[in-house]
């Protein structure tokens, strides 16, 4: 099992921007806590068209690791939003699919039959 964090670019994306403005966009301010944010391989960032009811991921990364952003709150209890430090661009696989609604934004979810990720090379590092 192979745990994946889904992130909305709903408000954010456009068809015009280049994959290191998406990345910016799908890696910060997640109501989620950190440990759950550690606990994700990789992020695939949903779009859902306007008028569409379909949600389709438009890019996935490796999950480095995750940080809790300051000044920037959710939820009753003000806990601190997260954000991602993703790796390299991974290809969007068909196990990407998500038929349950995200929470806030965003979830973590665990998916069978995802191939192990190789460590990272010494020089993306």
């Amino acid at each position: 099992m192979t745990k994946v964090a889904f992130v909305s670019v709903n408000r954010s994306y456009k068809d015009s921007m280049s994959i290191d403005e998406l990345r910016i966009h799908a890696s910060r301010f997640w109501g989620m806590t950190l440990a759950k944010a550690l606990s994700a391989e990789r992020l695939v960032a949903l779009y859902r068209a306007p008028r569409s009811k379909e949600t389709k991921p438009v890019a996935v990364w490796r999950v480095w690791g995750a940080y809790r952003v300051d000044g920037t709150s959710y939820g009753r209890y003000n806990k601190k939003r997260i954000a991602f430090d993703l790796g390299e661009q991974l290809p969007i696989l068909e196990q990407y699919s998500l038929d349950t609604p995200l929470r806030s934004g965003c979830r973590v979810v665990e998916i069978e039959d995802l191939e192990d990720l190789q460590p990272p090379r010494e020089d993306w590092i």
